[in-house]
């Protein structure tokens, strides 16, 4: 077998967890669309609206638009940067700064882009459709925000931001995924989405973030600690 092929059998394999694991989601998020985010929504839909805007206001750390927006602009920089750094090892610093930031946008961007295309071709309605008009099935192929609650953006792009900065610094699992989930809770608490729309954010961003880790690596564009190393050389 040439390296090639070999290279590609060993890809394959990698990627093996991919299908059980997106069917495992998607049984979960269908256990939860038939029994539990309804009465969910039901008790957050009863909370004092103060409280659902605070929790909407926090939520607003897994906005796409606060990593999309300020992101190629500090790319931008800290390529500047390293092209004018009189030393080599200063000038490769900025240059992997360069790249984690890439990374970080791309994860953000990609994950987004596909969370829209669910968004579109399942076509759920968010809670409060679901209170005004009493719909609550799938619509399919549906072009109204107010029809893209199913899977939650906000949801997708903190989890991929977690799970990016989790694969760059591997020790500090909390420190990423407890706001990730937070945030992601917010979004349930703050009546904008249903409890699976939440999950399936979340699996989305994490698989973005795997992927394109790989690709990143494929291309030596970044390199990545090992599980278990702190990152400190980042």
């Amino acid at each position: 077998m040439s390296k090639a092929g070999g290279a590609s059998v060993s890809t394959g394999r990698r990627y093996l967890w991919l299908l059980p694991g997106a069917l495992l989601v998607g049984a979960v998020c269908l256990v939860l669309a038939l029994y539990v985010d309804r009465e969910v929504a039901i008790r957050v839909n009863a909370l004092p609206l103060f409280v659902k805007r605070w929790f909407d206001r926090l939520s607003e750390f897994g906005n796409s638009v606060y990593y999309l927006v300020p992101g190629p602009v500090v790319f931008l920089l800290l390529r500047r940067a390293a092209t004018r750094a009189k030393l080599p090892e200063r000038a490769a610093m900025l240059r992997r700064w360069q790249q984690r930031i890439l990374y970080l946008v791309a994860t953000v961007l990609a994950s987004g882009l596909a969370a829209d295309v669910i968004k579109i071709l399942c076509g759920r309605p968010r809670p409060k459709v679901f209170f005004g008009k009493q719909l609550y099935s799938f619509s399919f192929f549906q072009f109204s925000a107010k029809m893209w609650s199913f899977p939650s953006g906000h949801s997708t792009t903190i989890f991929a931001v977690a799970t990016a900065g989790y694969l760059m610094m591997p020790r500090r699992q909390l420190l990423w995924f407890a706001p990730a989930a937070l945030v992601a809770a917010c979004r349930v608490l703050a009546g904008a989405h249903f409890t699976s729309d939440v999950v399936a954010g979340a699996f989305i961003g994490t698989v973005t973030s795997i992927l394109l880790r790989d690709y990143f690596q494929r291309r030596q564009l970044l390199e990545f600690p090992r599980p278990g190393e702190n990152g400190e050389h980042f």
